[in-house]
Parts: C-alpha cells; structure tokens; sequence
C-alpha cells in the first residue's frame, strides 16, 4: 500500500502536501515524491529515496511554489525502492505527473504496447506505463486530460487510487479508484485529497469517499453561485469579482422592475437560493420571506449578507416629518420599529457594505482572494471620491433643502450630508394618493423657500409633484427625478448602468435642485 494525497485552492500547495505525506507515512516509507504545477503553468516533480523527512531535506532551494499539487509516499510492489522509481512518475513528455496507490496487474502488455510506439521508461514501474497511456491516448485522440484517463483505465486490470496534473493546468486534479481507498476534502474554494480523511481532517470535515470505478474532476473553479436581490448589491458583487465574473453565476431576483416592498419570491427564486455559495439581501420588513427561504437551503456552508445587519446601529427607523402623510398601520407594535430599507443609497453605507462582500468572497473563494481585494481597494476609492464630489456640491449649495412630492427613499443619503427634506411619504409608503393638505402644506414650502424644482422617483407619475406645482405660487418649478434605483434591472446593467453611474446621475439632480 502507498500515500497519496493532493491539494488544489488559494494556499501553496507544497506546505499542505508534505503535512498530508507526514501523517500516511504508515503507508509506505520507501520513497516519496511531489508534483507542482506553479503559477507560470511549469510543472515541477521532485522525489527521493527513503522516508518524508529525506524528500523535505531534497526540496531545499528548490522552486516549490504553486497552489496545486500531488504527493506520494511508497511502499515498494513494482521496481525496486530507489529515486527513479518513487513517484510522482512523469510521462515521457514531462507535460503530466501520476501518482498510483495499487497494482496494475496487465501493466506488461499495456508497456509492450506502447514501447512499439515509441515510448521508452525511466522506471520499473507499472505506474510509469499508466502515465505514458494518458499521454499516448490524449496526443493520439487530441482529446481531454479527462477522457484521456477515462479511456487509459478501461484498458486497465487490477486495483487502482490516481490522483494525475498537467503542466499549464493550474486548477484542475483528475483522481479515479479501483479498490483502494480515496477521499475528497471540500472546503471554501479549495480541495483536499488523501488516502486516509484523517491526514486532511485538520483543514475540512467536509468529504466525499469516491465509490470504485468513479472518476473525480477536482477543480477549484467552479462557478461561484451568488444569489442577490436587489441592483446595488448585484452591481457591487460584480465590481468586486472583476474579471473573475465570468467565471461565476450572479442573480439579481427582482429583475424586473418589481418593488422591494411588493416582491415575493418564486419557487424558482427559492431554488436559486438554495445552493447558492453567498445570498445577500437588504433585510427589512420587505425581506420577511427570507427566513423560510433559508431553512430550504441545501448548501449548509452558504454565506449570508444581511445588508441592515452589516450596518447595525446605522439603520434608521422610519420617521414622519412635518407635511408628510401618515401611513396606516396595519398592526402596532411599540417593540417592532419600521426600520428604513433603503441603505444603499448612502454612499458611505455603501463603503462597508462593499467590504463585507468582499470579506464573504475571499472567505468562500480564497484561490481569488488577492484579486477580490484588489478589485474592492480599486472601488472603494471610486465611491469615496463620488462622496466628496457630494459634500462639495451640498457645501457650495444656495439651499439645504429638498422636497420630494413622492416616497422619499432618500434619507440616508440627505442624512449624510446634513440636508433638510420634505416629502409627500416614508419611504417605504405604498401610499399613492396624497390628502389636499399634504399638498396644500407641500406648495407653501416651495414657496417660502424658493424652491427650483419638486423631485420625484424613478418610475413615478409625477401626478402629486404636479398637483404641488400647479398649487405654489410661481407655478414654474421643475419636476426632477431622483433614482433609488428599485426598478433597474440586469438588462439596465448590460447596457452600462452601474450602481456609481446612477449615483453620479443622482448628484446632477441634487446640484439642480440646491441651486
């Protein structure tokens, strides 16, 4: 019997690879042997006569780097214990690296067979002829690595565990079993492999035990599933994953144009939510359908972004000003609050939110985690600069007041730079229709500030904003439009809508509006 295990994610490999052969190092003593594929795509074997301890003290100066690999460590059955016969054995090429736990009992044939080709061995091995297969069947039938050894081990008789890399192929281990054991540690964005799940227990306890004749594909990037429900949010995890977001499955469940305080999610929407790896929502009143949503879930290791937990003590209740209609209750309760909903329309809210995504994918995608820093420094100096753009233009302004004949989702982003608002309902109104005194009291604000303009919100039909007008004094206000950006959709978005252009929209408005 031999040790064999192997490591493919976001940590370097060959760390991870000796620990594993330290610990089945029960398992053979004879040799021992690493593969690397680094980060130029090179693939690096290196392997030696005699127990771990002697291969850790040949690595020495030795180009280790890589986050993906294979490690053996042997008891002798074919060739005799010397460094040309520990594994990893390489195919005459040098383009692919195996490992081997078992006998291959017709290795005679299969080697006799190749040599009539014109392949010629390094080693006494039976190993060795398996590796030189791979090659001969992918070179021959230009086809994949994977069906490459589909194809090598139907020609195969007797017991087999393989773990087998490619040189330029970073991501990717291609392991198989045939009566000898193997077992696949699955954590966040990376992969274990060992013959015994208690060398690899330290890193996951999530395995999987490969069933004989099966073949594993264990590649570090499968597509990261996210699962969000609103624009900003989806617009955000895009900007942080950067070109690594062709590489996942991003949603945005209400895409299309449906309100956050009238959606209820689908049976197809709760089955994305599922199994998705980082589910991200606002978490109001409006998201009570979550929690049920959650205990369907699948995947025991999502993650989840509540954006209002995030924030915390930054929340806002909702609050009635002066003018404004006051909301029936369907119900009182002094110890629910009705917390304000729209965070995301602060840009300093926005700011953090951002670095909890962040931290959720470096968490659940480590291989990616530089890139996702990177891409989320990159941002944040966007969404900084676009907040001092915001306080110049309200530090320069004629006025400090704006008055919304709409919902007014817009208190944190007033609150934020120290501005005084009217408006017609909370934010989270469903109201439509505004009561004459509403009006009344909306116009003689206009008036008396000299207001330019009366704002509305995406979407609205600027029916009331009209009615106020047509009830001041001048009767020449502009109606403008804010957006709160509750109906853009991902179509908007390929068409070039992001979360900072609305944003930068939105300051237009606001100048107009001030001055």
């Amino acid at each position: 019997m031999c040790g064999i295990v192997g490591y493919v994610g976001g940590r370097e490999a060959c760390p991870i690879l000796l620990k594993g052969l330290h610990r089945l190092e029960y398992r053979g003593y004879d040799s021992a042997g690493v593969a690397m594929v680094d980060e130029d795509g090179a693939l690096n074997v290196y392997k030696c006569k005699g127990k771990v301890s002697d291969l850790e003290h040949f690595l020495a100066g030795k180009e280790l780097g890589g986050n993906i690999g294979i490690a053996h460590t042997r008891w002798a059955t074919h060739g005799v214990p010397n460094d040309v016969n520990a594994h990893p054995h390489c195919s005459e090429s040098e383009n692919i690296a195996l490992i081997h736990n078992g006998i291959i009992e017709n290795y005679r044939v299969l080697k006799d067979a190749l040599e009539e080709n014109g392949y010629t061995f390094r080693s006494s091995t039976d190993s060795e002829v398996l590796v030189n297969l791979i090659e001969y069947i992918r070179s021959t039938n230009a086809c994949s690595l994977l069906e490459a050894v589909q194809q090598a081990l139907r020609q195969v008789v007797g017991a087999y565990a393989i773990a087998v890399v490619e040189k330029n192929n970073r991501d990717e281990i291609i392991a198989a079993r045939q009566s000898s054991p193997m077992a696949i540690g699955i954590g966040r964005g990376e992969y274990f492999l060992s013959s015994d799940a208690a060398s690899i227990i330290e890193y996951t306890q999530d395995f999987v035990y490969v069933n004989d004749g099966e073949i594993a594909v264990i590649n570090r990037n499968k597509p990261l599933k996210i699962v969000t429900t609103i624009f900003p949010e989806y617009d955000w995890v895009r900007e942080i994953l950067g070109d690594k977001v062709d590489h996942a499955e991003v949603t945005m469940l209400l895409d299309n144009g449906v309100d956050l305080h009238s959606y209820q999610p689908t049976a197809d929407d709760i089955i994305k939510i599922s199994d998705c790896d980082l589910f991200i929502y606002v978490g109001g009143e409006s998201d009570g359908w979550v929690e049920d949503a959650l205990k369907e879930a699948t995947n025991k290791d999502m993650r989840v972004i509540n954006l209002l937990d995030v924030l915390g003590e930054r929340v806002k209740e909702e609050e009635v000003v002066e003018g404004m209609e006051a909301e029936e209750e369907e119900s009182v309760d002094e110890d629910e609050p009705e917390y304000d909903e729209h965070v995301w329309l602060s840009l300093k809210n926005a700011e953090t939110l951002c670095n909890a995504i962040t931290d959720a994918l470096e968490e659940i995608d480590p291989a990616n985690k530089d890139a996702y820093a990177a891409n989320a420094a990159s941002y944040l100096e966007k969404l900084a600069a676009l907040d001092g753009e915001y306080q110049a233009v309200v530090d320069n302004a004629v006025r400090k007041t704006v008055l919304f004949g709409d919902r007014f989702p817009f208190r944190y982003l007033v609150d934020d730079y120290g501005l005084s608002y009217y408006a017609a309902f909370a934010g989270c109104s469903a109201e439509t229709e505004a009561s004459f005194e509403t009006i009344s009291f909306l116009a003689g604000r206009v008036d008396e500030l000299g207001l330019p303009c009366v704002l509305t919100i995406e979407g609205a039909q600027h029916k009331i904003a009209e009615t106020i007008v047509q009830n001041s004094a001048a009767k020449n206000q502009s109606i403008l439009t804010l957006d709160s950006m509750q109906s853009t959709t991902s179509a908007d978005a390929a068409n070039g809508t992001t979360y900072l252009s609305v944003m930068e929209s939105n300051l237009v408005v606001l100048k107009q509006a001030l001055n």
